[in-house]
């Protein structure tokens, strides 16, 4: 195994999470890439504002619509 710098693991993370530029997906078809390449959107029972699943997808889906779910 290859060893990483603290720096390696937080980029990889945050990579990995989709966060690494501004709304890599795009619409419908990027809701189910971002679920895809995150793993999986929890669901929220609770809504204070909007449901936290949908938060998750709106930081890195272009055009988020919550019926994409």
């Amino acid at each position: 195994m290859h060893p990483i710098s603290l720096k390696e693991a937080r980029l990889l993370a945050i990579h990995s999470q989709g966060l690494t530029t501004a709304h890599p997906f795009k619409g419908k078809k990027g809701a189910l890439q971002a679920i895809e390449q995150i793993g999986y959107a929890q669901i929220d029972t609770l809504s204070v504002v909007k449901r936290a699943h949908h938060h998750v997808l709106w930081s890195r889906v272009d055009g988020y619509q919550p019926h994409h779910l």
